[in-house]
């Protein structure tokens, strides 16, 4: 019995050590700020993000569209559902919320690249009234600068005095997600630096 729950202890152990770690390499290796504006029933989000890991690695994991899921938190799916040749749509499922507020998110969104510079998608399906987004990349002495600005109308309530926390969080859940998948991505090329060069708000 004490042999079963040192074990347990030590794996528990090992799991909060691999997250500390986890959390402890993001934080000397990006730099995150989000910010959230409410305008009306919209919302306007602005995000940055300063990583150090080469622009073309960062490039690849936000247009992993069909991988998406597997590194992004309350993402169910995502899978590009235009044919080849044809303009990209993507397709994306979810859930947001906090605590006992929960809400099914389903975006079907029009993407334009341009490539290693912009992605910009437009919601042309859904449960959002509206959503158009766009990631900016460019090239920060060793690093890549990741702008995120997304103007988002959800076609469901939000309680008034959460919507704007709940999407803050949801922001910040997926900028410093991608920046995680980055980073492992970037390191076994070795093209993940020592230390970001600058706060990500200069």
């Amino acid at each position: 019995m004490t042999n079963a729950v040192t074990r347990q202890t030590g794996v528990i152990f090992s799991c909060l050590l691999a997250l500390s770690l986890t959390w402890t390499s993001l934080a000397a290796l990006a730099e995150v700020t989000v910010e959230v504006a409410r305008q009306e029933n919209a919302f306007n989000v602005e995000a940055n993000l300063l990583i150090a890991v080469d622009q073309r690695v960062a490039w690849e994991v936000l247009t992993d569209y069909n991988r998406l899921a597997s590194f992004v938190p309350g993402m169910r799916s995502s899978r590009i559902v235009s044919a080849p040749g044809e303009p990209l749509l993507v397709e994306q499922k979810g859930e947001s919320g906090f605590l006992w507020f929960r809400v099914p998110i389903e975006i079907l969104a029009r993407v334009e690249e341009v490539q290693f510079g912009t992605v910009r998608f437009q919601s042309v399906g859904g449960n959002l009234t509206n959503k158009r987004a766009e990631w900016d990349l460019r090239r920060h002495d060793h690093a890549t600068r990741v702008n995120y600005r997304a103007n988002i109308t959800p076609g469901f309530l939000l309680p008034p005095l959460i919507g704007p926390a709940i999407v803050s969080r949801d922001a910040r859940i997926m900028i410093e997600s991608v920046a995680r998948e980055m980073l492992r991505r970037a390191e076994p090329t070795g093209t993940a630096t020592s230390a970001v060069a600058a706060p990500a708000g200069q």
